[in-house]
């Protein structure tokens, strides 16, 4: 199975919408020079005096984001912190979707070897839409929105900035 998704395209789950712009597909070979970065690295990265200059150094290589990046950073205590990260690894990450959590991965990897599938994608599921929200709209991940939550498995998932009652169940 090669692994080189980096975008969902026509995902039966992703319905047809007005607002929505079509999605497209980014095999991952594609994107030459491509890295994560992990939260204490963007932390790092907007605490820099020359975070600017450094700014400028980052277009010339693809940054993609992670949802557990997204995740931790959404628990930020300070909502000006909070919104700042964001809003820096939207800027920094561009377009580019973020991967899923690494349960969400090795599930999917897990569920496409058993089908033969030829490719992965490696942002799909709930966490993944729930941090691309977070990242096109910031200001939803507010106190209680975007925590990283544990549940009785032991197993992470992120609640998704759309359903804010189930957050607020846990």
């Amino acid at each position: 199975m090669k692994v080189d998704h980096l975008s969902s395209a026509d995902e039966p789950s992703r319905a047809a919408s007005p607002n929505r712009a079509p999605a497209r597909t980014v095999m991952a070979g594609d994107i030459p020079n491509k890295h994560i970065l992990d939260t204490s690295a963007w932390n790092n990265l907007a605490n820099d005096p020359d975070l600017d200059r450094i700014l400028e150094k980052l277009r010339s290589v693809a940054i993609v984001p992670t949802a557990l990046a997204i995740a931790e950073i959404a628990a930020t205590e300070d909502p000006e912190r909070r919104l700042a990260l964001l809003r820096l690894m939207k800027t920094v990450g561009r377009d580019n979707r973020p991967l899923a959590t690494p349960n969400q991965l090795i599930i999917a990897a897990c569920q496409g070897y058993a089908r033969r599938d030829r490719t992965l994608t490696l942002n799909a599921g709930n966490d993944a839409e729930g941090a691309w929200i977070a990242l096109n709209k910031p200001e939803l991940a507010d106190d209680g929105a975007q925590r990283w939550r544990w549940n009785s498995t032991r197993r992470g998932r992120m609640c998704s900035v759309s359903s804010r009652r189930v957050c607020a169940q846990h």
